[in-house]
């Protein structure tokens, strides 16, 4: 059976952390009246791009480089928390970040690919609404059923982290 509307889920035991080494990995560095940017500041890199302080920056091998290290092993510690082996996972949600680095971490992870849930083709990466926005579609869609156990992760730079399992119910 779906999950009807009066369904829920259950959030079961939640594992998350952070790490302020990658502050400066996405940021804008200059804003507001605090970080005044300096004049005549516009550059081009080496492809032609504008470079600016005023711009986001993002260090994008940096940032994909810790995913590949964090999010393994956030998956690992949310199962052990919650005493979940990873057969008993019903759907994988990850943040929808890009594909290329969700097929990366599935095939890391050991995720067959009809167990983790891909979304970001339909949307984009949504930022922090990436999961709620893919669980509420693979409810619609009948991915998610009702008794099934969900893990979720979300990631960001900054670095942050977090992941839970959603025990979901008709009731």
């Amino acid at each position: 059976r779906s999950v009807s509307d009066s369904g829920f889920a259950e959030i079961l035991e939640f594992a998350l952390g952070t790490d302020g080494r990658g502050a400066d990995r996405l940021t804008v560095q200059t804003g507001a009246m605090r970080h005044l940017s300096p004049k005549n500041d516009l550059s081009f890199d080496e492809s032609g791009n504008p470079v600016s302080s005023d711009y986001l920056f993002m260090d994008g091998t940096e940032i994909f480089n810790f995913t590949l290290e964090m999010v393994p092993e956030l998956v690992k510690e949310t199962l052990d928390q919650n005493q979940v082996k990873q057969d008993d996972v019903n759907l994988f949600v990850f943040h929808q970040a890009n594909k290329y680095m969700l097929n990366f971490l599935r095939k890391k992870i050991r995720i067959p690919e009809e167990r983790f849930y891909y979304f970001l083709d339909k949307v984009g990466n949504t930022v922090s609404s990436t999961i709620p926005i893919a669980i509420t579609a693979a409810i619609r869609e009948g991915s998610i059923r009702a008794a099934d156990r969900v893990l979720i992760a979300g990631f960001g730079v900054g670095y942050s982290w977090a992941g839970n399992i959603l025990q979901f119910s008709e009731k």
